[in-house]
């Protein structure tokens, strides 16, 4: 990448999951920075950022195997290698073909359990490598890129160091003790994690040894969501109030009529 030193970079592209959590936090102590994609930036958007973040890999989620492949085929992706899949609670019925694709398109892929594995037994034969790599990573390493939803012409990669991250997560600090989160606090993620918000909300929790839930993947079915894991913390943005707003209004317009009607 032009203008700064050379970086490890690997791509998420895939729902809120363990998956990638956990892929985020190994990238961390590896000094391997995220690139986040996904599917609001437009059609256009997954090709250009895979080859402007020079991608070599990418954590995706089963049903963008194939879409993967296709741009790759028609040469519409030159950097892209590896593709680590992940098979989410809903079964991709069109896996086995778009595996088939991707090894076509000269794509290797590999199960997001497998890939854990090989990483097991690669730190049993370098056991040194991750507190290496680690002790490397300092306050002002690029931690992610993430880019912006273009809304000021063409969309662009933000670089967002550690200490960016930090920084913003102490500013819980400010707060009275008593408001302070803690270990039993709950925090249901859904925002997506390829926001910058989210991902904040989720090294929050982290860092306050929150226990975080993840929700079903079916944004309509987030009422559901909240009264089965009862989170006690529960970020939100002006879009998703509004929808409470309305269905609330419509819920009270609904019970006056009934009462009308009696």
């Amino acid at each position: 990448m032009e203008g700064i030193a050379p970086i490890r970079t690997i791509g998420f592209y895939t729902n809120n999951s363990i998956e990638w959590i956990l892929a985020d936090i190994g990238a961390m102590f590896t000094g391997t920075v995220s690139v986040t994609l996904y599917d609001t930036l437009g059609d256009m958007s997954t090709p250009a950022i895979i080859d402007e973040a020079e991608l070599e890999t990418v954590v995706c989620g089963a049903a963008h195997v194939g879409n993967l492949a296709t741009l790759k085929l028609k040469g519409m992706i030159s950097t892209l290698k590896n593709l680590i899949f992940v098979e989410g609670p809903t079964p991709c019925k069109t896996l086995a073909k778009d595996l088939e694709k991707a090894a076509e398109a000269g794509l290797q892929t590999t199960g997001f359990k497998e890939a854990l594995a090989l990483g097991k037994d690669y730190l049993k034969a370098e056991p040194n490598m991750l507190k290496e790599r680690s002790a490397a990573v300092k306050g002002d390493s690029i931690y992610t890129i993430c880019y912006t939803s273009g809304s000021t012409n063409y969309f662009k990669g933000v670089l967002l160091s550690h200490t960016n991250f930090l920084t913003n997560a102490r500013q819980f600090e400010l707060f009275d003790s008593e408001f302070l989160p803690t270990g039993d606090d709950v925090h249901l993620s859904y925002l997506p994690l390829a926001h910058v918000f989210e991902r904040l909300m989720y090294v929050l929790s982290i860092g306050y040894q929150m226990k975080i839930g993840i929700y079903s993947g079916d944004i309509t079915q987030l009422q559901r969501d909240l009264q089965e894991l009862k989170p006690t913390v529960f970020s939100v943005v002006p879009r998703l109030l509004n929808r409470f707003i309305s269905a609330i209004q419509q819920k009270t317009k609904q019970e006056k009529t009934e009462e009308d009607e009696d």
